[in-house]
């Protein structure tokens, strides 16, 4: 079976968790990027890493093997915080 890989490139968009276990810990994440795509992370040791940042701008260099986004790089463009109110 081949498998159908792009070239290494370069993704931009929110991270997202996708998928949970029992205890609510995140096993899954997605790009969604801003062409409006969405794009499964491939769950290796760096995606652990980048779960911490859910909800942040990020741009990713990898591989899209068959839909499933594989990060050879990131970087986190914007970090979000909330403020409360005085």
């Amino acid at each position: 079976m081949k498998l159908n890989v792009v070239n290494s490139i370069n993704y931009e968009g929110l991270l997202i968790a996708s998928d949970w276990d029992e205890d609510g810990n995140i096993i899954g994440l997605s790009l969604s990027s801003t062409k409006e795509l969405e794009y499964p992370i491939y769950m290796d040791g760096k995606a652990q890493y980048l779960s911490q940042f859910c909800k942040e701008r990020v741009r990713i260099k990898g591989k899209l093997n068959d839909g499933v986004l594989q990060i050879t790089t990131f970087k986190i463009l914007k970090r979000f915080t909330k403020r409360i109110p005085a």
